[in-house]
């Protein structure tokens, strides 16, 4: 599966009620489509995901972008990961199992 980060920025966010923590804003294409303001998380349990872009507004459900393929979002999560560390990004060292030869 083929993931092009377009642009990637680094983020100092705090963590929501949750325990979740953005630590990077970026955009990718994937599959067809261009996503832009997707969200590299650090999460309560100091894993990785990432978030789709947030729609805001009265049409947010409506109109709500959901990452429904686990293979999409890891190849999502591993290329944004790869992107912030090039940047010098020094919060997405965990790799979870199976993965460390991604």
């Amino acid at each position: 599966m083929e993931v092009t980060i377009t642009g990637v920025n680094i983020t100092k966010g705090r963590p929501n009620k949750g325990g979740s923590r953005i630590i990077a804003f970026f955009d990718c294409e994937a599959e067809g489509f261009q996503l832009n303001g997707c969200a590299l998380v650090r999460t309560a349990r100091n894993g990785l995901t990432v978030w789709p872009p947030k729609i805001e507004g009265p049409e947010a459900v409506r109109r709500s972008i959901v990452i429904v393929d686990d293979m999409l979002r890891n190849a999502i999560m591993s290329a944004a990961r790869e992107a912030y560390r090039a940047i010098g990004g020094t919060d997405a060292e965990w790799i979870p199992t199976g993965e460390a030869a991604a």
